[in-house]
């Protein structure tokens, strides 16, 4: 939306208000729309850049509001005249005559369902500019439905119904969050991998920063530099934030053998290939992919960034995480997407892990190759769960037929274990 569409769209607003006027003229830093009720004149800034739908919706919400509080009346909308036509039963109701089947009525919709949108990657390969958005949730951007490390996981941890529900094959996902979530790692991540397209991205707001509130009517320079960037979807950081975020990035840049492992080669570079054994796609977007990958170096160490609570950061902690987010399944599936697109597997997979909360200490842990082997194993189970579903149509939850739960062993034993006059104790009760 340009500006010529905010005060287009002003104007035709102002138009159902009787009494009200309005003329728009350059503020401080932005055009204002001033609006006059009797002798009551307010004004409210709005954007002089491109934003979108979403942005002006909102503005004229408030314009609403504002000419409410001066007091003016919104003019109701006319009610239609004249004499009301009599309904047509149309064909389908009218009596049929005895024994005459009811005529099958064509879906209008079904030559719509069957247009497909050309997918946006055809053929097995590197795509470094994907899309963050049309990779996670783009039901066309591969040739058919395509499995990531996310979905392998989920397929194995919860069940084939919860990966279809939260996957583009569902026409009706949730949609993601409106306003952007702010992490210090993602946000410290970007800052790292991403710094040249920092800025569009994220806003930080001055230490001394106050919230307008609804019935503010000067705005101050601070204020509408923060709600351009909220409208134009940027994530906001408060002072406090923002200082974090730089503490964490500062943090890996002091380790050189850190650092080393995150520069020379691409980011969020889109990897996309297919099963050898089921055919169906896969795809990973590894955070850094090294050149030495590319070049086919003796040693193509590939580094993971990960930002954890301090209980996850030591090497004991780190192991446990392990196990439970999947990071050696995770290792897997990106080496063999690394191994299908460039023809062979990196030597080294290190994480880099970063603590989330001060002194921010990082540590350096390479993965054994036994155990990405482990990740891999329990990959290929979700993949051939994925080809099986994918086939058949059908994905199944946790039980959709009657399955025995019972206690678990522990409890079984902890009974089982109890003296006999213990039990005969229990009996009688």
């Amino acid at each position: 939306m340009t500006r010529r569409d905010y005060e287009g769209a002003i104007e035709r607003e102002v138009e159902r208000w009787p009494g009200v006027t309005v003329r728009f003229e350059e503020g401080g830093k932005h055009p204002r729309a001033v609006f006059r009720f009797g002798e009551v004149e307010q004004f409210r800034p709005y954007p002089s850049s491109p934003s979108d739908q979403r942005g002006l919706d909102m503005k004229i919400t408030e314009v609403r509001r504002l000419l409410k509080d001066m007091g003016a009346v919104l003019m109701p909308r006319p009610k239609a005249t004249g004499p009301k036509r009599e309904r047509n039963p149309g064909a389908d109701q009218r009596e049929l005559p005895v024994g005459e089947p009811a005529p099958v009525k064509p879906d209008p919709w079904a030559a719509l369902r069957e247009v497909r949108c050309s997918p946006i990657i055809t053929a097995p390969g590197a795509y470094p500019n994907i899309d963050a958005e049309d990779y996670h949730r783009n039901p066309d951007l591969l040739p058919a439905p395509s499995l990531s490390s996310t979905g392998a996981k989920t397929l194995l941890n919860k069940s084939p119904y919860h990966f279809w529900f939260d996957s583009p094959m569902n026409p009706d996902r949730p949609p993601e969050e409106g306003k952007p979530h702010f992490s210090i790692g993602k946000a410290a991540h970007d800052m790292l991998l991403l710094s040249e397209r920092w800025p569009e991205h994220y806003h930080v707001l001055p230490e001394d920063y106050r919230a307008p509130s609804q019935r503010t009517v000067n705005f101050t320079d601070d204020q509408l530099a923060a709600i351009d960037a909220e409208q134009a979807g940027k994530t906001i950081l408060r002072h406090a934030d923002a200082e974090a975020v730089c503490a964490v990035a500062a943090a890996i840049r002091r380790n050189g053998l850190a650092m080393a492992t995150l520069t020379n080669g691409v980011t969020e570079e889109t990897l996309a290939w297919q099963d050898p054994e089921t055919g169906v796609w896969l795809r990973a977007r590894p955070d850094f992919r090294p050149n030495s990958i590319v070049e086919h170096r003796d040693v193509m160490v590939v580094s993971d960034l990960k930002f954890v609570a301090p209980t996850n950061a030591s090497p004991d902690g780190f192991k446990r995480a392990i196990a439970n987010f999947g990071y050696h399944q995770s290792a897997a599936f990106y080496a063999d997407g690394i191994k299908a697109v460039y023809g062979h597997y990196p030597t080294h997979w290190v994480h880099v892990v970063v603590e989330k909360e001060p002194p921010y200490c990082v540590a350096l842990y390479e993965l054994p190759a036994e155990d990405i082997e482990r990740g891999r194993w329990l990959n290929r189970q979700a993949i051939r769960k994925f080809a099986e579903c994918l086939s058949a149509d059908r994905w199944p939850g946790y039980a959709d037929e009657p399955a025995q739960v019972g206690l678990p062993v522990w409890a079984r034993k902890r009974i089982d274990d109890i003296e006999g006059h213990e039990m005969a104790w229990a009996a009688a009760a």
